[in-house]
This record gives structure tokens, C-alpha cells and sequence, in this order.
């Protein structure tokens, strides 16, 4: 009896020590790792147990998808679709989609795969709406669309008032990002962003070659 009490003790004197000194401490670690690499700590939350490998990869064997809901100004709820292709030389080609059943009727494997193709050819880009550079830094990504049609960019092309800026995390298979739109306000004499759309998580769909 006396060691079956004895057994009890020390099983709850390891738990108490447990829940107050070592699970604490792995919270501590963790919090200190997500403010020093907080990219890298989104691709490991965003793992699901499958891969915890904190240093997730863009990938260019297919695109990427994401899907926003919300309502327009009349108040009426909307869906609308936001596709991304990387390529190898650093090139990234956007869309927006707003009818995904008719897209993905008329977009097949064959379709996209020929897509990828072509823009997996270009060397070099022209100030786009559609098509720009992206940027990796320590797990994060970022990339800027200019509008050369916009009013506020005819007069300096080469130096735009005004840009989209999606950044975010790359996660395994997928991204993590925010939409900002960025215009030069001349009363401040800075630029302001206005924030459209936070943390929207991108999914990553493979085409077949």
C-alpha cells in the first residue's frame, strides 16, 4: 500500500511538474520562435501535423488558388476567385475570377498546362496589372501590380502613384496573404495603404505534365 501511495505521489508531483515548468517553457519557446521567424512559424502552424518543416517553398508546377467572400457596397454577399502563377525566373501572373464553375470548365489540365508554359517563357516584363516580379525574404513573399491604365500612373509610368501589394507566408502547398492597395497621398506626402483583404489562405493546385 505504502508504495502504491508512493506511486501516486510522484505521478502528480511529475505532472505538476510538467504542466508548470516544461510546458510552459515550450510555450515561451514557441513564442519567442514565431516573433523572431513568424513566416516560417505560419508554414508550421498552417502544417496540420503533416510536414513541420518550417521552410515551405514556392512551387511552379501548377497555380494557386484563393477564395474571398464578402459583400459589396449594396450589401449583397459575393464570391470572387484570386489566381497566382510562380515561375523559376521570378515572374508571377495574376487574375481574378469571378465565375469559378465556368473558369474551370473552360481552363482544363491541358489548357493550363499550355498557360504555365508560356509564361514560364518570358524573360522580361513590362509595368502590368497582370504580371510582375515577387520577392522571397526569410518565408515571406511579396509582389506589386501596377496599373499602367490608371489615371494617377500616365504621367510617370516608370514611377506609378499607385500599386496592388499582396504579401504574405508561403506555407506547404499553399500561401498566406494580405491584399493592400497602395496609392501616393499628396496632402501627406507619403504613400497610404488601405487594407482590402488580411490573411487569405491560397491553395495550391498541381497541373499534370
Amino acid at each position: 500500500m505504502v508504495y502504491f501511495i508512493l506511486s501516486i505521489v510522484i505521478i502528480v508531483f511529475g505532472k505538476f511538474i510538467y504542466d508548470s515548468f516544461l510546458t510552459n517553457n515550450t510555450e515561451k519557446n514557441w513564442e519567442k520562435y514565431k516573433y523572431a521567424n513568424p513566416h516560417e512559424a505560419v508554414a508550421v502552424e498552417n502544417s496540420k501535423g503533416l510536414n513541420m518543416n518550417p521552410h515551405a517553398a514556392i512551387r511552379t508546377d501548377g497555380y494557386y488558388l484563393g477564395r474571398h467572400t464578402g459583400n459589396d457596397f449594396n450589401n449583397n454577399p459575393f464570391t470572387l476567385y484570386f489566381l497566382l502563377i510562380f515561375t523559376k525566373k521570378g515572374f508571377v501572373g495574376f487574375d481574378n475570377i469571378e465565375d469559378i464553375v465556368e473558369w474551370r470548365r473552360d481552363n482544363t489540365n491541358e489548357i493550363m498546362k499550355e498557360t504555365i508554359f508560356e509564361i514560364n517563357d518570358i524573360e522580361k516584363i513590362e509595368i502590368s496589372s497582370s504580371l510582375t516580379n515577387y520577392n522571397i525574404l526569410n518565408g515571406g513573399i511579396s509582389m506589386k501590380f501596377f496599373d499602367s491604365e490608371a489615371y494617377e500612373n500616365k504621367s510617370d509610368i516608370q514611377n506609378p502613384s499607385s500599386y496592388d501589394e499582396w504579401h504574405g507566408s508561403i506555407i506547404h502547398n499553399g500561401l498566406i496573404l494580405s491584399f493592400e492597395r497602395v496609392y501616393f497621398n499628396l496632402e501627406l506626402m507619403k504613400y497610404t495603404k488601405d487594407n482590402i483583404i488580411k490573411n487569405l489562405k491560397f491553395e495550391f493546385v498541381q497541373i499534370k505534365f
